[in-house]
Order: structure tokens, then sequence, then C-alpha cells
């Protein structure tokens, strides 16, 4: 099994930034590659695409308990 994940350095040691999909004591291969600025720019720039569509798809969401409980009320 393969399995991506992004990690950062803190003190010589590589720290997941999510749980491993593996089990206690398991041997792994590691591959390290580091991020350019221009994957993480890119990555960005998908989310705010996404954020758009979605936003466009579905609309805008109440941001206050005050706008939720009138959602709530309103007639449908």
């Amino acid at each position: 099994m393969t399995t991506q994940l992004e990690a950062i350095v803190e003190d010589g040691m590589l720290r997941p930034l999510a749980r491993l999909p593996f089990a206690d004591q398991q041997h792994v291969w590691i591959r390290v590659e580091l991020l350019k600025t221009r994957d993480v720019a890119d990555w960005l720039e998908n989310v705010a695409r996404h954020q758009v569509s979605v936003l466009t798809r579905v609309g805008t969401l109440p941001d206050s308990t005050r706008d939720i409980a009138e959602d709530r009320c309103r007639d449908l």
C-alpha cells in the first residue's frame, strides 16, 4: 500500500500532520520531497475555485445565531 501525506520537520524529525494508517511497529519506506511554494499556491487556488463553485451551487449559509434562528422560523 502507498500513502501520501504531508509532514513538517521539527527538531530534525518528521511529524505527520495527520494520523498514519499503519499499525504500530510496522516498518515502512519513506521518500521525502520538499514542498515547493508554487505547490502551496496552486493548492490554495484550487481551494478558492472550489469555494466559488460551492457558493454558486448552494449559496451562503447564515453566519450568526440570530440569522440561523430567523432562517429556521421562516415559512418554507
